[in-house]
Order: structure tokens, then sequence, then C-alpha cells
């Protein structure tokens, strides 16, 4: 990246000034499991673990199903091989994925 390749922002800068940019509710606003506020709380103060957490852990019957509830359950026990294993693709986990 060339410092004159800022230049190259000015359309797009001027475009949302022109049109705003939109302010969606829901999933993208409040998260999967209304949950992006501890998820940035704990980002912003650098404790990973606690994302990690977050995203992979804690089962909530109120939001998961069956299979993402084991998951998550077998998140918080440390067995990660399993969680990988048991989480649904949808989530957008790579079976073919292992974790050291």
């Amino acid at each position: 990246m060339k410092p004159t390749d800022v230049i190259k922002l000015r359309p797009v800068l001027e475009e949302l000034e022109r049109r705003g940019m939109p302010n969606y509710f829901g999933e993208q606003r409040f998260g999967r499991r209304n949950d992006n506020d501890k998820l940035g709380a704990a980002y912003v103060r650098g404790d990973h673990k606690a994302v990690l957490s977050q995203l992979l852990g804690m089962p909530d019957p109120s939001t998961d199903d069956a299979e993402t509830a084991r998951a998550r359950a077998a998140f918080d026990r440390s067995d990660l091989d399993e969680a990988m294993r048991l989480f649904p693709r949808h989530h957008g986990m790579n079976g073919a994925c292992s974790i050291a």
C-alpha cells in the first residue's frame, strides 16, 4: 500500500456521507446469542480466553440446539477435538481442522 492509496477512499467516504451507514438490529447488532456486549468487553480487555469461552462454550438451551449445546459443553470441559467434531457445520467449523 502506498500513502497515495488513501485518495482512492475519497469516493467511498463521500458516498457514506451522502447515504449514511446501515444500522441494523438483530444478530448483526446484538450477536447470534445476544452477547456482542460481552464479546466486545472481553476483546477490549484483551481477555482472549473469555472471548473464546463466549463464542464456543457456555451452552444456552434458549438459543442452542441439542447438537450445538453438546459441542459447547465439550469445549467447556476442554475436550476440543470432541467440540470440533460436534459443532454443526452451519457454524462454519471445518471438520478437516484439528486443534493442537
